[in-house]
């Protein structure tokens, strides 16, 4: 590890560490199944949703304070829109 933090090796052999450790490679291996709500979760787009959902519940914000405005809120004809944008998009990304 001290290998890590040598600033004198070259990029290349650091990343060819870097990956050895990782084991990151072309044919890298997806993450394994996840378990949530008793349920195994195989896609990678479902396991990011889950993760999300998680860390949502279990975070809490240290200052009350309002979220701030940044403009208006789009009209519902176009978020409509965009959720059948991102369901198409997420068919695609399974199929």
């Amino acid at each position: 590890m001290s290998l890590m933090i040598d600033k004198t090796i070259p990029p290349g052999k650091w990343w060819r560490i870097v990956k050895s450790i990782s084991k990151l490679n072309k044919n890298y291996e997806s993450l394994p199944p996840l378990k949530s709500n008793g349920k195994l979760i195989f896609h990678p787009v479902v396991k990011l949703q889950s993760f999300n959902k998680y860390f949502a519940q279990v975070s809490t914000m240290t200052n009350e304070q309002e979220i701030p405005f940044h403009g208006p809120v789009p009209p519902p004809w176009l978020m409509i829109f965009y959720k059948k944008y991102l369901s198409l998009k997420m068919k695609s990304m399974i199929t």
